[in-house]
């Protein structure tokens, strides 16, 4: 399984050194910046052709915050090819969590291959002054983080925000705890119409898991919610390829075996929190409210019930729990 997270936010922000702390942890760092670099030494021509002449990266940057127009060409031109060239990295990678930083993730939307994003925040007064220690030259500096600001809604976007405006310890510690909180949910699927019982198994064992063999609702499934595509379909490459999983044929419970060992779902197995039926949660219900709704023999022996608030389902540990359970603990033992 690869997981990726977009590490973003203004110059100076502290991008790089989350990115740092978290590659000693494991993850692998992608720098969009250093890309953007090999580009444009492989593309000069095509530097000519929209600036006049070659020019290198900083006299680029002078030029593109005073022309909008050469500005938009540039930056529609660069994204395009870092994006797929990050896509590329990933998909020839090994599983793991992927460390994508940008400081123009939204405004190259490449936030939609992206599992989440950390936005890293400080005040202006602080972004200056690391500037000056760098030895940047505070009016390209300034225009830098003016553009970087028309995107408005960054905070609001991003899964996690951290207010980096203290020393690296304490940048360490935030970073460690967004990995782990990362590390430790659940992945949430999609499945098309090849993987129907798969569906229903994994909203059985506690999974946020929709079906639909609607691409419109499985392009929204993907990018928009951020599912994992299951399916047994051989040809199917509409989607970045680590966001699919192709279930090996075989009998079911080797099938469902492949989809639990794959996401490593093992240690968040929780049974029966979901309803199988609409994949809304579940939740306790007081006896004498579910009278006259389920069979007497039932009410009389049963003592918890459940209930699925979006579709009334009742639900109760009867007979069908426990052979549940311990075919279950079969599979994936």
């Amino acid at each position: 399984m690869k997981i990726v997270i977009g590490v973003t936010g203004n110059i100076s922000s502290g991008k790089s050194e989350f990115c740092k702390i978290l590659e000693k942890k494991g993850a692998i760092w992608i720098e969009a910046d250093k890309i953007g670099h090999k580009i444009i030494e492989e593309n000069k021509e095509k530097i000519k052709k929209i600036f006049g002449s070659y020019l290198e990266r900083r006299e680029i940057a002078e030029i593109i915050f005073k022309d909008i127009k050469i500005k938009s060409e540039y930056e529609r031109w660069i994204h395009g090819k870092i994006k797929k060239e990050v896509k590329k990295i990933i998909e020839n990678g090994k599983d793991g969590y992927y460390l994508v930083e940008g400081a123009l993730i939204y405004e190259a939307k490449a936030d939609r291959i992206m599992d989440y994003v950390v936005y890293l925040k400080a005040s202006e007064n602080i972004l200056l002054e690391r500037a000056k220690n760098k030895g940047y030259d505070l009016d390209l500096f300034k225009k830098i983080i003016y553009f970087q600001n028309i995107f408005k809604d960054k905070e609001k976007l991003a899964d996690f925000v951290v207010e980096n405006e203290s020393d690296k310890k304490t940048l360490e510690i935030k970073a460690k705890e967004i990995y782990d909180q990362i590390k430790n949910r659940k992945p949430k699927f999609i499945c098309d119409s090849t993987c129907l019982r798969e569906a229903k198994w994994l909203r059985l064992i506690g999974f946020d898991t929709v079906s639909s063999n609607n691409l419109r609702n499985i392009i929204k499934g993907i990018y928009e919610e951020k599912r994992f595509l299951i399916t047994r379909k051989k040809k199917i490459n509409l989607f970045p390829s680590w966001k699919i999983f192709k279930v090996p044929e075989g009998e079911f419970k080797i099938r469902i075996k492949r989809i639990i060992d794959f996401f490593d779902l093992k240690e968040k197995i929780d049974v029966f929190s979901r309803c199988p039926l609409c994949n809304s949660h579940i939740e306790e219900i007081d006896k004498a409210k579910i009278k006259g709704k389920v069979p007497y023999y039932t009410y009389k022996t049963q003592e918890n019930f459940y209930i699925c608030k979006k579709c009334d389902k009742i639900y109760w540990m009867g007979s069908h729990y426990f052979f549940f359970e311990n075919h279950l603990k079969k599979i994936i033992k």
